[in-house]
């Protein structure tokens, strides 16, 4: 007897079908996002629609790691971010690390025109590009797998926040 059942690929929709989905189906808190934001989330949520709907809580988290890990750059203190990451999950900020080091990793190797994931901020990506030390960004990876690793060991996150912060500061 052979099995009659058929395997169905189900594919991500088209970034206009998501964003489409994601504004007729938005809750009545997040009515007011922006076009923008909605692109954000869809984004961070690799094109998945119901992902995208989630993510939109984690926007402001979102844009918090973004202006920590781009303050050098800004002419701002990256330390005083550690606070403000402490107040979030650990795990989806380390997360969020890592894709940040990924793409200053590929715009350090591969040359400012590869595909990168925080392409909003490319251009401040590309100015510590251009002084990273390949062995430090390798490191700083395996400093974040290390924390990803154990994160369910108890620590003090500020302290965590602001070794990891100094360590990108000094790629």
């Amino acid at each position: 007897i052979r099995s009659r059942c058929q395997m169905l690929r189900f594919t991500l929709p088209a970034e206009e079908q998501g964003l489409v989905w994601l504004q007729q189906n938005l809750p009545a808190d997040y009515a007011s996002a922006s076009a923008q934001q909605l692109k954000l989330a869809l984004k961070y949520s690799y094109g998945s629609p119901l992902a995208a709907l989630q993510n939109l809580q984690a926007v402001e988290q979102q844009q918090t790691l973004a202006d920590a890990m781009t303050a050098k750059v800004s002419g701002k203190n990256s330390l005083d971010y550690a606070l403000k990451l402490a107040k979030y999950d650990k795990l989806q900020i380390l997360e969020g690390m890592l894709s940040w080091i990924s793409d200053l990793t590929r715009l350090a190797t591969c040359g400012p025109d590869t595909n990168i994931f925080n392409d909003p901020h490319r251009n401040k990506l590309q100015a510590l590009a251009k002084s990273a030390k390949p062995q430090r960004l390798f490191r700083f990876h395996e400093q974040l797998n290390f924390n990803v690793q154990h994160v369910s060991i108890a620590v003090n996150e500020q302290l965590l926040w602001e070794n990891l912060l100094l360590s990108w500061d000094n790629l």
